[in-house]
C-alpha cells in the first residue's frame, strides 16, 4: 500500500524528538529544527489566521505497512480499544502510530498492537500477554480504568505506562498520562488574562469530574500568583440558572473563565450578559479546541489555550492522504506515543523512569510536552483567540521549557 505526502511535511515537526543537547544515533537533526533557545524571553510572534488549507505540493510516495513489526529486542505494546467502545478513536490512533513507524524508520524495534476492548478485565489480560512477551513499555490504554487495571502489573516487572488518559487517577509511581490536561490549559489562559491586565477573574464550572479538576486547578493557579478569584459559581445541570449566576451582579471582574464545552460555553456567555458581564473577557480550556467552535456568536472574541495548529493540521492532511479521512482530534496523541518510544530506542536511553522523565521534555505533533514526577504532563500551549467565526493564533506556543 502507498501514499502520497507533501513535501513540506517531512520538514515539520510531526516526529518527536529529545530537546536537549543529545541526538539521534544519527547525530544529526533530520527535522530541520530550529535552534530551540530562550524562547520564552522572546517576543510573542504576531497573530496570525490558520489557513483554511495547505498549500499545494508536489508528492512522493511513501511505503507503509498495516502493522510494522520488526524482529528485535525492544517492544513495546500499544493498548488500543480496537473493538467495542470508542473503537474508531482506537483504530485511527493505531493508524497514526503507524504513520510514525513510517516517518522514523526504526529496525530492532516492534510495535505490539493489542485490542482492550475498551474494558479493564481484557487489557489487563492483553497487558499480561505483552509483558509475557517481552514489551519493555505500554503505550496506552486509552481509559483510566483500564490504566488502573494495567499499571499494578506492569509495575511488577519494573515496565512503565504511558496511558492517554487525562483522569489524575490513572496516575501511579509507574504510569504516566500523555492526555491533554485541562491543568495546563487553564494555567496559560490566566496567565494570558493577568498579563492583559485582566486579573479578577471568575470560574463557572459544573458539578461534575471535569469540574472538579478545573475548579481545583483555578484555585492553584490564582493563589499561586497572589490572586483572589473574583467568583466561584459551580452548577447542577446542562447550564447554570439565573440563580447561580446572580452571585455575578455588581462585582468587578475583568474575565470568567467558562469550563465547558463550546455549545455550552455560548449558552453561559449569553447569560453573563443578562448579569451586566457583557464586556467579561470570555475564556476556554482545550474543550473549545474544536473547529465549529470557532462558528458560536457568542463566543467571538474569547480566548482559549490549546496545542498549536499548525503541525497538527499537516498531520491531520498527512493521515487524510494515507487513509482517506480525517483523524479524530486524539489521533496525535498515538503519534506522538509511538515517535516519544522510537526516538528513546533510537538514542539508547531505554524506556525507564528517569528517561521519561527528562526536563527539557519532547516535542511532537502537539508541540513540547514533558512528564512530571507525578505521572502528569506539561504542554507548551497556544493562546488562541475566536474571532470572525475562526481561531486564530494570538500568542505562540513555547518551543522549550526554558524559562
Amino acid at each position: 500500500m502507498k501514499f502520497t505526502v507533501s513535501r513540506v511535511f517531512s520538514v515539520l515537526l510531526l516526529s518527536t524528538i529529545i530537546l536537549s543537547g543529545c541526538n539521534t544515533t544519527s547525530g544529526k537533526n533530520p527535522f530541520n529544527i530550529p535552534a530551540l533557545n530562550n524562547i520564552f524571553t522572546q517576543k510573542p510572534a504576531p497573530a496570525r489566521n490558520i489557513p483554511a488549507s495547505l498549500p499545494a505540493e508536489s508528492t512522493v510516495a511513501v511505503p507503509i505497512s498495516p502493522v510494522v513489526s520488526l524482529a528485535g529486542p525492544q517492544k513495546v505494546a500499544l493498548l488500543l480499544p480496537l473493538s467495542g467502545r470508542a473503537n474508531d478513536v482506537g483504530e485511527a490512533m493505531l493508524n497514526a502510530a503507524q504513520l510514525a513507524m513510517s516517518d522514523l524508520g526504526v529496525s530492532q524495534f516492534e510495535l505490539m498492537p493489542r485490542d482492550t476492548a475498551g474494558t479493564p478485565e481484557i487489557a489487563r489480560a492483553v497487558a499480561e500477554k505483552s509483558i509475557t512477551e517481552g514489551a519493555g513499555l505500554i503505550l496506552g490504554p486509552l481509559f483510566a480504568e483500564d490504566t488502573k487495571a494495567v499499571a499494578p502489573i506492569a509495575a511488577q516487572k519494573n515496565i512503565n505506562v504511558i496511558s492517554f488518559s487525562t483522569d489524575v487517577g490513572a496516575v501511579s509511581n509507574n504510569s504516566f498520562v500523555l492526555g491533554f490536561l485541562p491543568q495546563s490549559q487553564i494555567a496559560r489562559v490566566l496567565d494570558f488574562s493577568v498579563r492583559s491586565q485582566k486579573p479578577n477573574i471568575a470560574i463557572i464550572a459544573p458539578r461534575d469530574t471535569y469540574g472538579d479538576i478545573a475548579a481545583r486547578a483555578f484555585d492553584v493557579v490564582m493563589a499561586s500568583r497572589g490572586l483572589t478569584s473574583a467568583a466561584i459559581i459551580r452548577y447542577t445541570g446542562s447550564k447554570p440558572t439565573a440563580a447561580d449566576l446572580s452571585g455575578l451582579k455588581g462585582k468587578k471582574i475583568d474575565a470568567v473563565l467558562i469550563a465547558a464545552n463550546g455549545p455550552i460555553a455560548n449558552i453561559i456567555s449569553e447569560q453573563l450578559n443578562a448579569v451586566g458581564l457583557q464586556n467579561a473577557t470570555r475564556l476556554g480550556t482545550g474543550l473549545w479546541d474544536q473547529a465549529d467552535v470557532a462558528k458560536l456568536p457568542a463566543l467571538q472574541g474569547a480566548y482559549y489555550a490549546a496545542s498549536s495548529p499548525y503541525a497538527r493540521a499537516r498531520f491531520e492532511a498527512r493521515y487524510k492522504e494515507a487513509y482517506g479521512v480525517t483523524p479524530p482530534r486524539l489521533a496525535s496523541l498515538g503519534y506522538d506515543a509511538a515517535a516519544l518510544a522510537i526516538v528513546l530506542h533510537k538514542s539508547g536511553r531505554g524506556f525507564g523512569r528517569d528517561a521519561l522523565l527528562n526536563p527539557n521534555g519532547f516535542s511532537g505533533v502537539d508541540g513540547i510536552f514533558r512528564f512530571r514526577p507525578d505521572g502528569l504532563n506539561e504542554r507548551g500551549l497556544a493562546i488562541m483567540q475566536i474571532q470572525n467565526n475562526t481561531a486564530r493564533i494570538e500568542q505562540a506556543a513555547p518551543q522549550n521549557f526554558v524559562k
